[in-house]
């Protein structure tokens, strides 16, 4: 029996893993799951048939079987009014217990397409689930739909993510448009700056620069100045010496005064113009040293930009570190999941064996106490080698199994019969081998364990190095982050030291606006001075800070060699060097405009000296003129007043006496405007010694500017090798990240790898899984069966116990009698223990029918053809027990002959029961021909017959709740029959037996449609399962472990 057992199990194992091979190729041709499901989902809207309102069927009687052909002959359907005649047709010849079966049949076959049109809707309702569940495998952490906390938490960080993008985008945003507005000011800073240099102003000053050619050209310019200037002198005494030397006392003391004059003035000049061409160089200096500045700003500000596009890799290279963290430590989460469930599943499989071992131990010790020789250890150990069900099944199973072997003793004590110990010893032989047959099972079951331990240990020693790892790495992604932070602080802080130096600069350049140069007032030309004097020190303040920080720079740069903040460091210093050179430079163009606005004074200034000479020239002259005039008039007036005084020359006197007054009144005037040129010179040459002073200060400034240039372009070089150092260091830190990138992808192989084995040991799960479902649904089976023979038994012992008491006044009598009828009990306890032998067999059988059904008949019709053997045998025997019976009733009396008599009734009563079983069970092998065409025909039209039966799910539903009842008052009436005579419980037995036969053969071929309609029919899944449940009673979780294993 354990050998077909295993045998059986096998086969369902293979059909079970062809089935899932089946479903993994077809999951794999899907390759769109989303797109099956949309297509698919028309599938969740369809309703299945609730499971109360279906009702098992239940035996008919007579007359319920008559009522229910009525109805059935009514016009529901043509189709099953043809086939409800035909079955009808072949009834009526068969007795009313068959009948009743096959009717019962008939509604299982009527009720089959509504359970499969409901197992492929639930079917696909879970084939729907499934590929949904994998979708969010794929996309999302959660690996199945009860994880909805899971699911819950990543949207949340989901969202989190998006708030924290939508920050970092505006706050990203906000800094672009002010980089924007930066360099839109600097571009119009540097076209203001090329444009001044490009205005043909600043090309005279600063045509200097250029070559040495012009320098010497344009210091010919100012001489040449002075050359006219002189020329002009010289002519001035040329006209004195022109003048006739007719007053030598008013014309020595004008000439020597004049002459003093203006060589002091042309000596001033002279001064003025060195001291001019000396401010020229150095603004010329200062252009260049501009230049090289805005070069080296130029180089630097490149320079800032690789390293802001190195700063921004780094960055992300950082945050795909941080996914490929954040996703390390999800797949690890669902790989602790995992491990987690297989230990549990291991601890079930540790105490399942743990059980089984009890049982065995606890079913041995009872066989050794009871030592009962009947049935009930036999078929106990059967189902204790195989049963691997659950927990509470197990308990109900034990306390029926200890009530009814509670009563069979309690019963079989009181009993005056006498067990043989022949029975007990052939009994414990049997125990003893269904003991050694469990073995084996066992022996595979502690392989399975160990193999299953080894895996786990492996499994644990690499999700340990696979922590350790994800440890390291997640200790390097921290050090990144808090690296970045503080580069994020020293941003910042340089951002906020800029917005303080832009301000500074716009004080600067307000006051600077607020300066406004006069061309006359000596006064102001101080306070600028004193202003530039001011911004030299600022400047000096400034280079001494920049040294400070440098040297910061310094220290910061060694100390951030490992890492990257030297880089983000310098990138704020470097931004804060720009800030200060272009505060430099707005400091130097105002210099060099205040300094062209002291060339146009001082050119001015010389044009209004040369007007004066001018002046003074045209006055002397006027002078000379006008004297030399009124000497004449002098000598014409005396030479009239020698000559006599007539009326025309007293005319000339008077006309010559008024232009005398008026050449006095010009002279006058003359006079003072000469006075007034000469307090106009001396008010230039005090400007022109204020501005000598300032032209020292000037060159004094620009020497230490120049000597701070050279100081700063050797701090800049400085600053180019730490920069060339750190760009060694950034190098080094991307190998390293190269490195980091083989091992996180060496990682990523392993953790494949991991999932793999995974996946295997969850194959191996499966299997046992499957292994144990099937034991527990044969065991299930088997306990059914067995506690419905130990019903049969219970009554067959009432009965026997009422024989007893009724032969007790017979054995009295005959005691040879009595005898013979203990060889005919025994004799038939051997034939009914054959008959179960072949039950069992025909069990086997009948489950092998739904593959093969040529096969059946053939066996059912060998199994009909030794059935006659044995019954022809059972006549034989019959024959002899009778003839042996006259011989006792010859020898016995009267009133025994009588008896003898009655009991020789019995046994042909027996014997016509017997044929007509014989002759049952003939036509029953025709009918079930008959039923596997019909079978087919049905299968066939399972879907035109689909609307015809959703009529009738209600009906169905209330025979399926009925179903139970009936059986019960079945299972009474069935005592109460049984009690009356021995013969026609032993004819009642025979039959019984064959109906037990009939119901149980029915029972499996119908769950094996069930069970092969749901394995083949995937479309009908979803319709078949609350089928399969109501079936098999499965609990929710035995629902859970049966989807999960299909």
């Amino acid at each position: 029996m354990l050998n077909r057992l295993k045998n059986l199990s096998e086969d369902v194992a293979k059909s079970f893993n062809d089935l899932n091979s089946g479903d993994g190729n077809h999951q794999q041709s899907r390759r769109d799951p989303l797109k099956q499901l949309k297509n698919e989902s028309d599938a969740l809207t369809k309703t299945t048939p609730d499971a109360k309102e279906l009702t098992q069927p239940s035996d008919e009687d007579s007359d319920a079987s008559k009522k229910s052909t009525s109805d059935k002959n009514q016009p529901d359907a043509a189709g099953g009014t043809n086939r409800s005649t035909e079955l009808d047709s072949g009834l009526e010849n068969l007795p009313p217990r068959i009948k009743a079966k096959l009717k019962k049949f008939n509604k299982y076959e009527e009720k089959y397409p509504i359970l499969l049109n409901a197992f492929k809707v639930e079917k696909k309702k879970n084939e729907l689930i499934t590929l949904f569940e994998k979708v969010l495998q794929e996309y999302t952490p959660v690996s199945s739909i009860a994880d909805a906390d899971v699911l819950v938490e990543y949207l949340k960080g989901l969202d989190e993510k998006n708030r924290l993008l939508t920050s970092e985008l505006t706050r990203n945003s906000k800094e672009n448009a002010a980089l924007k507005k930066s360099t839109a000011e600097l571009k119009k800073k540097i076209s203001d700056f090329e444009e001044n240099k490009n205005s043909p102003a600043v090309e005279t000053i600063f045509s200097a620069d250029t070559t040495p050619d012009a320098k010497s050209d344009e210091s010919s310019i100012p001489h040449k100045g002075g050359e006219q200037v002189s020329e002009d002198a010289q002519i001035l005494p040329q006209k004195s010496s022109d003048q006739p030397a007719s007053d030598p006392s008013t014309s020595g003391v004008d000439k020597s005064t004049t002459s003093k004059e203006i060589d002091r003035l042309k000596h001033e000049l002279q001064e003025v113009t060195n001291k001019l061409n000396s401010e020229k160089e150095r603004n010329g200096e200062l252009s260049k040293g501009s230049k090289e500045l805005q070069v080296n700003i130029d180089s630097l500000q490149k320079e800032l930009s690789l390293n802001a596009k190195k700063v921004s890799e780094l960055e992300k290279a950082n945050s795909d570190l941080s996914d490929a963290n954040k996703a390390e430590q999800e797949k690890k989460n669902i790989l602790e999941k995992q491990i987690e469930n297989l230990k549990t599943e291991i601890n079930e499989l540790k105490t399942s064996i743990k059980e089984l071992e009890t049982q065995k131990n606890s079913s041995s010790a009872q066989n050794d106490e009871e030592g009962v020789g009947f049935k009930e250890p036999q078929s106990n150990n059967t189902v204790s080698s195989t049963n691997a069900s659950s927990q509470k099944s197990q308990k109900k199973n034990k306390k029926k199994r200890n009530q009814k072997t509670a009563k069979s003793s309690n019963e079989e004590t009181s009993s005056p019969l006498s067990v043989d110990k022949d029975a007990i010893a052939s009994s414990a032989k049997e125990v003893t081998g269904s003991l050694a047959a469990k073995t084996p099972r066992e022996i595979e079951l502690e392989e399975e364990k160990s193999k299953l331990q080894q895996k786990h240990d492996s499994l644990v020693s690499e999700i340990r190095e696979v922590k350790n790892n994800l440890k390291s790495k997640t200790e390097e992604v921290e050090h990144l982050r808090d690296s970045l932070k503080q580069v994020g602080e020293d941003l910042v802080e340089a951002r906020t030291e800029i917005k303080d130096l832009k301000q500074e600069i716009a004080e600067k350049s307000k006051e600077l606006t607020s300066i406004s140069v006069s061309d006359e007032d000596s006064d102001s030309l101080k306070q600028e001075v004193a202003t530039l004097k001011d911004q030299l020190s600022a400047k000096e303040k400034s280079i001494q800070s920049l040294e400070s920080d440098i040297t910061t720079l310094k220290k910061e740069l060694g100390k951030s060699n490992e890492n990257q903040k030297g880089l983000e460091n310098l990138h704020h210093k470097l931004s804060h060097l720009e800030g200060d050179l272009s505060s430099q430079k707005q400091l130097t163009d105002k210099i060099k405009a205040e300094k062209e606005a002291l060339y146009k004074q001082l050119e001015e200034k010389g044009k209004s000296f040369e007007k004066l000479s001018k002046d003074l020239e045209i006055a002397l002259t006027s002078k000379k003129e006008a004297g030399e005039e009124k000497e004449k008039l002098n000598k014409r007036i005396a030479e009239l007043s020698n000559k006599s005084d007539t009326t025309s020359f007293k005319l000339e006197i008077e006309t010559l006496r008024s232009t005398i007054d008026n050449k006095t009144k010009t002279i006058e005037e003359l006079n003072g405007k000469f006075n007034k040129l000469n307090h106009e010179i001396n008010e230039t040459k005090e400007s022109c010694a204020k501005l000598n002073l300032s032209a020292d200060k000037l060159r004094a400034e620009n020497e230490a500017l120049l000597s701070e240039k050279s100081e700063f372009l050797t701090k800049q070089e400085s600053l180019l090798d730490k920069y060339k150092t750190l760009s060694n260091d950034t190098n080094a830190l991307r190998m390293e990240k190269e490195k980091i990138f083989v091992d996180y992808e060496k990682l990523k192989s392993e953790k494949d790898d991991l999932l793999q084995e995974l996946n295997q040991s969850r194959n191996g799960t499966q299997g046992l899984r499957q292994q144990y479902e099937e034991l527990t649904m044969r065991s299930k089976e088997y306990l059914s069966k067995i506690d419905n023979l130990e019903d049969d038994l219970n009554e067959s012992r009432k009965i026997l116990q009422e024989r007893t008491r009724e032969s007790s006044g017979i054995r009295r009598l005959l005691a040879e009698a009595e005898e013979r009828l203990n060889e005919k009990d025994r004799t038939v306890e051997k034939e009914l223990k054959k008959l179960k032998l072949e039950n069992r067999d025909l069990e086997d059988n009948y489950r092998s029918m739904i593959k093969k059904k040529q096969r059946e008949v053939d066996e059912s019709k060998s199994i009909a053809h030794n059935y006659l053997s044995k019954i022809e045998d059972l006549e034989k025997r019959c024959s002899e027990l009778n003839s042996k019976y006259s011989e006792m009733h010859q020898k016995s009396n009267d009133e025994v002959v009588n008896k003898d008599d009655g009991l020789n009734e019995q046994t042909q009563h027996t014997i016509e029961s017997l044929r007509d079983t014989l002759l049952s069970y003939s036509k029953e092998i025709k009918q079930l021909e008959k039923q596997n065409g019909i079978l087919k025909q049905l299968n066939e039209e399972s879907n035109l017959k689909f609307e015809r039966l959703l009529k009738n799910y209600k009906s169905v539903t209330q025979e399926y709740k009925s179903i139970n009842e009936k059986r019960n008052s079945a299972a009474a009436a069935r005592e109460s029959s049984e009690s009356q005579q021995e013969l026609a419980y032993r004819s009642r037995k025979n039959s019984t037996e064959s109906n037990g036969k009939d119901e149980d053969n029915t029972n499996v071929a119908y769950l094996k449609n069930v069970l092969l309609g749901f394995l083949e029919h995937k479309d009908q899944r979803d319709k078949l399962l609350p089928v399969v449940k109501t079936l098999f009673n499965f609990s929710s979780e035995d629902e859970k472990r049966f989807l999960s294993f299909v």
